[in-house]
């Protein structure tokens, strides 16, 4: 089976060593895939999603030790990624992209299928916070889309936007 995601080259540098090197690599393979969709949801782009993740997995490489002794490794390491893909931004992407924010749990969870559980653990936060910004996205007038997300999501089974919750 091929596969259209292929292993950055950072994955082949040799900057880290040792237990180091080993928890670098895990991490990297956990969250490829879904850096490079959601970068390639977000830029429009799929060689651009994979310079962007190659490049955040190399500045995630030369401050690893600093991340792995920090509050929360896979936090750090989204707002990195988040951070990469801002810098390569064009104007004319920028103006098409979705807004970030509550936003990309939709892209996270709608369009690229992902559960609050595995949002969670990918962006360093407790699940009832990637529930509450997915109910919030809901609410809002830039509705997500269909879902593809396992059948429990509400939004799996409807096709018509969700409406901005009236004011009481």
């Amino acid at each position: 089976m091929l596969s259209c995601s292929p292993v950055p080259p950072v994955l082949d540098a040799c900057c880290l060593t040792g237990t180091r090197r080993l928890e670098f690599d895990a991490f990297c393979e956990l969250a490829l895939t879904p850096y490079l969709h959601f970068a390639r949801v977000r830029l429009g782009d799929f060689p651009l999603a994979l310079r962007v993740v190659d490049r955040t997995f190399t500045d995630l490489a030369e401050k690893w030790a600093a991340v792995l002794n920090g509050p929360c490794a896979p936090a750090t390491a989204w707002a990195l990624l988040q951070r990469t893909i801002i810098q390569h931004r064009s104007s004319i992407q920028a103006d098409r992209a979705a807004p970030s924010g509550p936003h990309d749990m939709v892209v996270l969870h709608c369009l690229l299928g992902l559960s609050e559980r595995s949002i969670a653990h990918l962006r360093g936060m407790e699940i009832s916070a990637v529930a509450a910004q997915l109910a919030f996205a809901r609410r809002t007038p830039l509705s997500p889309p269909d879902c593809r997300a396992h059948p429990a999501c509400p939004r799996r089974s409807h096709n018509t936007p969700i409406r901005p919750a009236s004011a009481p």
